[in-house]
């Protein structure tokens, strides 16, 4: 399966080339949340990419995108710093984690962004769809089975910044 995350722009070469499919543009939200008390079961998706602690640890490791995870009970929670002042992209870790020496998590003040697709985060009150002028370009989630053809289901895939590197 080749999955890609693509722009207005460079979107036609894919479909053209290669014959990719559009699944749907990735939700984004702005806002404060408390991603500690989200419920995520992995196994309720069929298509997601399963971080092990080694690939954890590697991107953790990234010096240019700098990635963070922080455990709550024994999910985590995943963060990075955006160009966005007093804001950093956030996303739930639905996998158990064996790593005993992270930090706890405590809710932090800071502008939570979310982008990606998940059936557990949804607009509230103080986490607001990001408006689409406000995009400089949409992404898109696109995808190509290689050896069956299938119409896979926005429901069915969990997505976040962890899984692409825009961040």
């Amino acid at each position: 399966m080749l999955i890609a995350i693509t722009n207005k722009s460079a979107a036609p070469g894919w479909f053209n080339s290669i014959q990719m499919r559009y699944l749907c543009q990735l939700d984004t939200f702005i806002g404060l949340k408390d991603f500690s008390k989200i419920d995520i079961s992995i196994k309720d998706y069929n298509l997601h990419v399963d971080w092990s602690d080694t690939l954890i640890d590697w991107r953790c490791s990234n010096p240019y995108n700098k990635t963070n995870i922080e455990k709550y009970k024994d999910v985590g929670l995943v963060y990075s710093k955006t160009q966005i002042p007093f804001s950093k992209v956030y996303a739930p870790y639905p996998f158990k984690i064996d790593n005993k020496s992270l930090q706890q998590f405590k809710n932090k003040n800071d502008l939570k962004i979310f982008i990606g697709l998940s059936k557990e985060i949804n607009s509230s009150f103080f986490f607001k769809k990001i408006p689409e002028f406000l995009k400089p370009s949409p992404l898109k989630f696109i995808y190509k089975f290689l050896n069956q053809k299938y119409d896979l289901k926005k429901e069915e895939v969990y997505f976040t910044f962890l899984d692409f590197d825009a961040f």
